[in-house]
């Protein structure tokens, strides 16, 4: 009996210790099965360059993204609603809720505003605008009336479910928009602002452009205590590019302020927290794993200018791989930081809203009042 229970027990030993080596193999295969920093960073910067193709040649980012206060020509005349102009001004949904349609036919006979080329059609709860595509893509033409403009229809609708502009010399400036975009009855994207600005509390400024091809463009900017600036696009819920630089107040006696600065790419993060050597103490990650045997060099490519970073091309970031060869973001993405660039540009000034639905909805609340 004895020697039959020692051989079960050996056995079973056998058994068990087979198992574990069975265990660690697939273990080491699945360490030895994650893809290094180079084939990761490439693949990370091929699906982001295909994202900024994708969204520099949609006919929605096209569409909202060449709305530039810089191209803004006051051909028309046509003048902003005076409360913009006043030292305190508060306008809410509720004060310019309603459907609001293109009309050139008012043209002649309405009061003398914005409002002459739109007639108020229906009550809503929220702001909704229709008008032809061609007005906004010709945005300093809205308020012209042309020969073939009785040619165009209203195949393009912003429905502007939040809204606020406060604005007063003492308290600063609130804003707020939310507006859901279609183009012949299809839905095209949505646009978020919100944007808040005092002598108390500094700024604090959210950009947010849901495009309809799923990409998702966005920009926050803030100060205070602790200060960020992130740029990002994403692909539903995964980052395919964001640029993070952070400051955090220490010490407020002497404003001192501890500095982090992130650049993720697909699956790669590199971070550099602020130091001794700082611009070469940075770290690289690989889903989330420390990449012990590459290095990571934050280069200066401007000394000059309010907004580092690689988005403004300010800096850049030379990675130098196990194998020992290296290679800048700059080179590996080619074009694509410049396009990045516009991308961001378009978001951050939000000509959209500042150029269109701020212009109407301003000169509603006018005429009310």
């Amino acid at each position: 009996m004895k020697t039959k229970f020692l051989m079960t027990a050996i056995v079973s030993s056998l058994l068990f210790f087979s198992a574990c080596d069975s265990t660690m193999e697939l273990n080491n295969e699945d360490q030895g099965a994650q893809k290094s920093l180079k084939v990761s960073l490439n693949e990370g910067v091929g699906d982001l360059t295909k994202a900024v193709n994708l969204i520099s040649g949609s006919d929605e980012f096209r569409l909202l993204g060449n709305i530039s206060l810089a191209n803004q020509q006051n051909v028309s005349g046509a003048q902003y609603a005076p409360e913009f102009r006043n030292d305190s001004v508060r306008i809410l949904l509720a004060d310019i809720s309603g459907v609001y349609e293109y009309s050139w036919k008012r043209v002649k006979r309405a009061p003398m505003s914005i409002l002459r080329y739109f007639e108020r059609t229906a009550d809503n709860d929220h702001l909704i605008v229709r008008l032809p595509v061609q007005k906004v893509r010709d945005y300093f033409y809205l308020f012209v009336h042309r020969p073939n403009d009785t040619t165009l229809t209203n195949n393009f609708e912003a429905d502007v479910h939040d809204y606020m502009l406060f604005r007063s010399h003492e308290k600063g400036l609130e804003y707020r928009l939310g507006a859901n975009l279609k183009f012949d009855s299809t839905n095209i994207g949505a646009i978020t602002i919100r944007s808040t600005r005092n002598k108390v509390n500094g700024f604090d400024y959210l950009s947010v452009y849901h495009l309809g091809n799923g990409y998702t463009v966005s920009n926050v900017e803030n100060s205070g205590d602790t200060a960020v600036s992130v740029y990002s696009i994403n692909k539903d819920d995964k980052i395919l590019y964001e640029e993070n630089i952070s400051s955090y107040r220490v010490n407020k006696e002497n404003r001192r302020r501890e500095r982090v600065y992130s650049l993720t790419i697909g699956d790669v993060k590199i971070v550099r927290e602020m130091g001794p050597n700082s611009l070469d103490s940075a770290k690289v990650y690989v889903a989330g794993v420390l990449q012990l045997n590459s290095k990571v060099e934050v280069v200066i490519n401007e000394t000059e200018g309010s907004e580092p970073g690689v988005t403004n091309k300010k800096r850049d970031v030379k990675i130098t791989f196990d194998d020992g060869t290296s290679t800048t973001i700059r080179e590996l993405t080619g074009n694509t930081i410049e396009n990045i660039a516009e991308i961001f540009k378009a978001v951050r000034q939000a000509g959209f809203a500042t150029q269109i639905i701020d212009r109407i909805a301003g000169n509603i609340y006018w005429n009310k009042n």
